[in-house]
């Protein structure tokens, strides 16, 4: 699923995959609360984070933040679990003109881009037919 995010990064357009910045449900304004998610469901999240953490360290190709919250992304679609994926601006003044990170939250908790998180702010909230 790695390979399948990270050429959906690079050759697909936006607006095929959009959708994936959003969960499946309707929520208002709020995102995916942590009350919603049970022990199973947080314990899978984590543990699928971190191997795709792992694996992006060992593929032939850069699999950076985006194509890392994407494929676990889509397969914890696949368990029926919701995640919602942030994307932010680096904050400091330094930065490259375009230094973005995305980052894969299930509730409060990050699954994917952690470490990387606390340097970028997020952007506001996206939908689909905003795009």
């Amino acid at each position: 699923m790695l390979a399948i995010a990270r050429f959906a990064v690079l050759y697909v357009p936006l607006h095929i995959w959009n959708g994936n910045f959003q969960p499946k449900r309707a929520a208002i304004a709020a995102d995916i609360q942590s009350a919603d998610i049970t022990n199973d469901q947080m314990q899978t999240g984590i543990l699928v984070g971190r191997y795709a953490r792992q694996l992006s360290k060992r593929v032939p190709f850069t699999a950076n933040c985006l194509p890392q919250a994407l494929a676990v992304k889509w397969y914890l679609g696949t368990r029926n679990i919701e995640t919602v994926i942030r994307i932010g601006a680096r904050t400091s003044r330094s930065a490259k003109p375009f230094d973005l990170h995305a980052w894969l939250l299930l509730g409060n908790t990050c699954l994917t881009g952690a470490q990387e998180r606390a340097s970028y702010a997020q952007f506001g909230q996206v939908n689909s037919a905003d795009l």
